[in-house]
């Protein structure tokens, strides 16, 4: 039987001007340097060059003219920080604020605390010491979303009021574009959420793990699951106990809750029609996806860079998701 070790993503968008700025950089402007060049995020560019004195043909580092970029080799690109809190922008809507160390717990009831993961850090004790934090490592690996058409222009611009060189600024910018990225869902940190330190982060506050917590918590995410579920013929289950999980030459023990097949087919669904939904509006410029290709991998890692003509779309009947861990 094959085994999926993780659900890839191909996608491919288009839109219209900038909407990820990266900030101000220092350029040259004449004979001076000015901070006042506003540039997208892109990749590989950077402000500085090699120059020489003509006088003593000494080497120094200098500036670039704000107009010296090429944006087919420096591509303008989406960065994965920006892109992946846009797709669960509209799910962390329907989650309870978390505002304790003890209430972490509560975001596993929602699609960004088992996918997206999450970080929740103690309150310092009187010796000032923080407790272990509370969170879940992120299973969803995103790449930055690259510009492919290069389609940029350098413009000026003035500030309102008296026109000297303090009002004078520049920016990159962008008219169409169109955008390729990639992403990954890794089946080990979907399937199980670690409730110790053994071998993760633990998903709660350590102290409150016990049997009946963590017996109550597998019933919550198990139930949320199964809100979410559109197919009346998968059955979830998310399991509280000790596992084994094989690390190197040795086996290691960890307490958590293990999610069957079922439960991440649920979640995978979700999670392509939040991708397919994904629309980014911001700095006057806006982005949305025009199609997302899926491989349900059983291969090698991200060949759907390489072909499309070698990966399962769908997941085949006689496949089934990698076991990572077995129970104790």
């Amino acid at each position: 039987m094959k085994k999926i070790r993780c659900v890839d993503f191909k996608v491919c968008c288009s839109g219209h001007g900038v909407v990820n700025h990266n900030g101000n950089v220092k350029v040259l402007n004449g004979h001076t340097t000015v901070n006042n060049h506003n540039i997208p995020k892109m990749r590989g560019y950077t402000s500085r060059k090699a120059c020489q004195n003509k006088d003593t043909g000494e080497s120094f580092l200098g500036y670039k003219e704000p107009d010296e970029l090429n944006l087919l080799e420096n591509p303008m690109y989406i960065s994965p920080n920006c892109s992946r809190k846009e797709i669960f922008q509209k799910e962390n809507e329907g989650l309870p604020p978390v505002l304790k160390h003890e209430d972490a717990h509560k975001l596993l009831f929602g699609i960004p605390g088992l996918i997206k993961g999450y970080m929740v850090v103690g309150e310092k004790n009187e010796k000032g010491r923080a407790p272990h934090s509370a969170g879940r490592s992120t299973a969803l690996t995103v790449e930055s979303i690259t510009e492919q058409t290069g389609n940029g222009n350098f413009e000026q611009f003035a500030t309102s009021g008296k026109k000297d060189s303090s009002s004078i600024y520049s920016k990159v910018t962008f008219g169409d574009t169109k955008y390729i990225g990639y992403m990954s869902l890794s089946i080990e940190n979907l399937r199980f959420i670690s409730l110790d330190t053994a071998i993760d982060k633990s998903a709660a506050a350590p102290r409150l793990v016990d049997n009946t917590f963590g017996d109550d918590l597998a019933k919550g995410i198990q139930s949320y699951i199964e809100s979410i579920n559109q197919k009346p013929d998968l059955k979830p289950t998310a399991t509280f106990g000790k596992f084994f999980k094989t690390t190197g030459y040795k086996m290691e023990t960890t307490v958590g809750i293990y999610l069957n097949d079922d439960a991440i087919d649920i979640l995978v669904d979700n999670l392509i029609k939040l991708i397919d939904n994904l629309e980014i509006r911001r700095c006057s410029g806006w982005m949305t996806v025009d199609s997302v290709i899926v491989d349900y991998n059983d291969g090698k890692m991200m060949r759907i860079k390489k072909s499309e003509t070698i990966c399962n779309n769908t997941k085949p009947e006689d496949a089934s998701y990698t076991e990572y861990f077995t129970k104790a």
